[in-house]
Parts: C-alpha cells; sequence; structure tokens
C-alpha cells in the first residue's frame, strides 16, 4: 500500500511566491498533500490568505487531480476566528 506523500511548504516568513515555488518542488517531488502554516505572529490574515491562493492556484495548475491543502493553524485561531 502507498501513501501520499505531504510536504510543508510555508514557513510563516515567506511570501506568496515562495509558498508557490515551495508547492512546485513538492509537487515535483512526488507530494500530493500541502500543508500551510497560518495564523503566526509574523504573518497577517491577508498574508496567510495570499500563501493559500497561491499554493492553490499551483496545486490547480499542477494537474494532480488528488492534491490537498492542510492548513496548520497550530492554536493560532480562535473557534470565532475559525
Amino acid at each position: 500500500m502507498t501513501l501520499p506523500a505531504a510536504a510543508g511548504v510555508s514557513r510563516l516568513a515567506v511570501d506568496a511566491e515562495a509558498a508557490a515555488q515551495l508547492t512546485r518542488d513538492a509537487l515535483a517531488r512526488g507530494c500530493a498533500t500541502i500543508k500551510v502554516k497560518v495564523a503566526g505572529t509574523a504573518s497577517s490574515q491577508a498574508d496567510d490568505i495570499a500563501r493559500l491562493r497561491a499554493v492553490r492556484a499551483e496545486l490547480a495548475e499542477s494537474g494532480v487531480s488528488d492534491s490537498r491543502i492542510r492548513i496548520d493553524v497550530n492554536t493560532g485561531w480562535s473557534f470565532d476566528d475559525a
């Protein structure tokens, strides 16, 4: 049985273009699940959204039909924020 690989592509300090490049690199290694960190102290909500959109765009362009994004909030959001 083969499990799909997952790759963390976003450190909180990277911008959307860097997240997109990390996604391309992960896809090239065969990873179909991408984990994106959000809600850090060095990151605004607008930055988080920009990173997520960039990752989503790369996954859409890749044509990988079973690709997924996992959002790692790590207790950074309240219940209402989520």
